[in-house]
């Protein structure tokens, strides 16, 4: 459990994010590997808001509104260069034609505006993004073809980190959820900085009883990570204690005080692949 735990909780979601990358090649619905390295592709240089022009030396503009333009056009090539740009456009006039997107007929393109809506940065674009991946997470969760974008959208929901996807994200798990899914989830809501995050939880650990198995322990992992507490796999601890602090509990501070373990985990994790690289050079002089 904790090969797959550990980074879920540690990295906001990157393992998830590596499954699902693999994902594409695994059902004929998907895009083709040629469309998935273009995606790739279409989030770096000429194009995307944010690259540099060379000769000017700053930042292109970016047309909203041909964004929103391309988003709807009948060419998937060029649905897919729009939902990769708009990732960088925080005007929420690109939000509406990204949830659309989300039923596309090409995998890519569904991915890359999983991504972009997980990158909105108004109150009013967030909320809209979150509400509308909790609302797919149902069909995702059936489909036939992989995981893969159902990670991809529990990651997103978890970079949003809004109330209103916790009872989504967790009314979901049923007994033949897999592990990566499972872990996904919990990580996802023990990062929504909300007193709804905290108490669905601790109502699941309490519903799950002992058929859950050692997957009570990314519940209890998320809580942790949620609060910063640990108190076992005890429920009614977990209510004992969040009912003397949940007046006063800070969430700007669990939510910092969670960057900052993130952060010391990556580099750690840097320099342990660096002394490793280093073990590897000196073996093979």
């Amino acid at each position: 459990m904790r090969s797959f735990l550990a980074p879920v909780l540690a990295v906001g979601l990157i393992a998830t994010v590596a499954i699902a990358a693999d994902e594409p090649a695994r059902h004929a619905a998907s895009a083709s590997t040629d469309e998935v390295a273009q995606e790739g592709a279409g989030q770096d240089g000429a194009g995307q808001p944010g690259a540099r022009d060379e000769g000017a030396g700053s930042a292109r503009p970016v047309d909203v509104a041909d964004v929103v333009r391309r988003l709807k056009s009948r060419a998937g090539d060029v649905r897919l260069s729009a939902a990769n740009q708009a990732r960088d456009v925080a005007d929420d006039a690109v939000t509406k034609p990204l949830v659309r997107l989300l039923i596309d007929k090409e995998f890519s393109v569904r991915a890359a505006a999983i991504r972009a809506l997980a990158n909105r940065s108004t109150e009013r674009g967030r909320k809209d993004a979150s509400r509308a991946l909790a609302a797919r997470l149902p069909r995702l969760a059936k489909a036939k073809f992989g995981e893969g974008e159902l990670l991809l959208a529990i990651v997103a929901l978890g970079e949003l980190r809004q109330p209103n996807s916790v009872k989504s994200l967790l009314d979901g798990i049923t007994d033949e959820t897999s592990d990566e899914v499972f872990a996904a989830r919990m990580a996802a809501v023990g990062g929504i900085p909300h007193p709804s995050a905290i108490e669905e939880l601790i109502q699941f650990l309490s519903r799950s009883g002992r058929r859950w198995g050692g997957r009570r322990r990314v519940v209890t992992s998320a809580l942790q990570a949620a609060t910063g507490q640990r108190l076992g796999n005890d429920p009614d601890k977990w209510r004992a204690w969040w009912k003397e602090n949940r007046k006063t509990f800070d969430f700007a501070a669990a939510v910092e005080r969670r960057a900052a373990e993130d952060a010391e985990r990556e580099r750690r994790a840097e320099k342990k692949a660096e002394k490793k690289k280093g073990k590897r050079k000196r073996g093979s002089k």
